[in-house]
């Protein structure tokens, strides 16, 4: 991992310039696979190289090590090559480092009150997590842990019956918090029984979750965050026991701006000791559209990419939309399918039909968010066509388009549609490691310790990457 300031601006510099190259991939839309023409977008001997691999060849000659069952007709063109070395060279490494649970295992390391009602992915998460929360709470000597979008408290439930840490759940939604409540009841009587029955009755600290709105900016909230945050600490410990608390910020998967919100409160508080971070929905970050003015103070403060000062500084550098969405695949997940070669791969292709027919008879809809059809793809087309106008709310689509013979001959050119997306998914993990590598410049030029390392495993939590920083004591 680069730790050295100079030597992440370079890899970011270089990072961004390579992907720059790929916005014809990064960028577009898979729907518009037809109507934009995106495999005559592709160098031609990219194009004859990869026209006749089935899926299984894709999985191993992209997304793998390369072809293992002897079925490569021809030599693979340099620039490709070169293309996934360097998707590889400049995204962040994503080891398995453990061994996962299946789809629908327990995971055996958590005591079962710590499994109940919560998913083998999150008990794979929460469980390797709050060995992370635990070291990094007890090095910055901080009193208090605070679990921002706790969801329905199961990271901290752990944290506070399973490790005796005192932590605040933060979170938006009312509905969770009353779920939190519910399932925080039920373990503590849980934990009572159990101790009682051993001879050990103890109190452990009891989880205060506290309904605080987490997307304000720094700059115009983080004092109210924070008085907001000493409050519910005083409520926890009752009196003026903790009038000079010191915060652990933590937040499993937050989304979108929360977690960039998140890293810039650790900076402007001097109250957050540490911080551990897990980032989702990179999409839903808030960005400039235009470019960054440096100058524009306030501007820049409610913009959560980029946030390093040297990233920020380089001339027209953008993560559109598109490119953001499409850091979010699980690239180890769409490696499987595609070893599997089934039949849902084709709908993609489906979908891609569907939005030539659309502009064809509705040009006014552009991208239109076409509601999911459930296992389309066991569907002859005509009828996923059917039911996808119907849950447009719009009239039948024209036979005579249905029956064009240049349909069918979309519909039959669906491997090479799965070959493109497959080439954009390998810069899925580049554009990740460009945010978090960001924030974590971010934290460095502002002179905190600061790392990034990963905890899950990826097959079966994508969002693998957690940032931890600390300030000096």
């Amino acid at each position: 991992m680069l730790s050295n300031v100079e030597d992440l601006r370079n890899h970011l510099q270089a990072s961004i310039i390579f992907l720059n190259q790929f916005k014809h991939l990064t960028d577009a839309y898979i729907i518009e696979y037809f109507t934009d023409s995106h495999w005559e977008k592709l160098p031609g001997s990219w194009r004859s190289f990869l026209d006749d691999l089935e899926p299984p060849d894709l999985a191993e000659q992209l997304l793998g090590e390369g072809i293992k069952n002897g079925r490569q007709t021809s030599v693979c063109p340099l620039s490709l090559l070169c293309f996934k070395r360097c998707s590889r060279l400049f995204a962040l490494q994503r080891p398995a480092l453990h061994c996962s649970n299946n789809a629908t295992g327990q995971n055996k390391l958590l005591k079962h009150i710590y499994r109940k009602h919560v998913s083998p992915k999150k008990q794979h998460e929460i469980s390797i997590l709050a060995k992370v929360i635990e070291k990094t709470f007890l090095e910055s000597n901080c009193s208090h842990v605070i679990d921002a979008g706790s969801g329905q408290g199961h990271l901290s439930r752990l944290l506070t019956l399973g490790y005796d840490l005192p932590v605040i759940a933060l979170e938006r939604e009312e509905t969770f918090l009353e779920e939190a409540r519910k399932f925080d009841v039920e373990a503590m009587n849980h934990v009572k029984k159990v101790c009682e029955k051993e001879g050990e009755l103890r109190h452990p600290p009891m989880q205060v979750p506290t309904h605080v709105h987490c997307s304000l900016p720094p700059d115009e909230g983080a004092k109210h965050f924070i008085q907001k945050l000493s409050d519910a600490t005083r409520k926890k410990v009752g009196g003026n026991s903790a009038d000079n608390p010191h915060f652990m910020l933590t937040g499993l998967h937050a989304c979108g701006d929360l977690s960039a919100t998140m890293v810039r409160l650790f900076k402007e508080s001097s109250s957050i000791k540490s911080l551990v971070s897990v980032s989702c929905c990179y999409m839903k970050l808030t960005t400039d559209s235009i470019n960054n003015d440096a100058c524009d103070v306030t501007r820049a403060s409610q913009i959560y990419y980029p946030m390093s000062d040297y990233v920020g500084s380089i001339a027209n550098h953008q993560l559109p939309y598109k490119a953001r969405e499409l850091s979010c695949h699980a690239i180890e997940d769409y490696r499987q399918r595609l070893k599997e070669n089934g039949p849902h791969l084709k709908m993609h292709c489906y979908r891609a039909v569907l939005e030539v027919l659309l502009t064809r008879q509705h040009p006014d809809l552009i991208r239109v968010g076409a509601r999911t059809v459930k296992k389309a793809y066991n569907l002859p087309f005509t009828e996923y066509v059917k039911r996808a106008f119907q849950r447009l709310n719009l009239p039948p689509c024209d036979v005579t388009m249905l029956c064009s013979s240049n349909i069918e001959e979309m519909l039959n050119d669906w491997r090479h549609l799965v070959t493109y997306f497959t080439l954009s998914l390998l810069l899925a993990p580049v554009i990740e490691s460009i945010i978090l590598m960001d924030r974590l410049l971010y934290l460095k030029e502002n002179g905190f310790r600061s790392e990034i390392s990963s905890i899950f495993e990826p097959l079966l939590s994508p969002r693998c990457f957690v940032i931890i920083a600390t300030k000096e004591s």
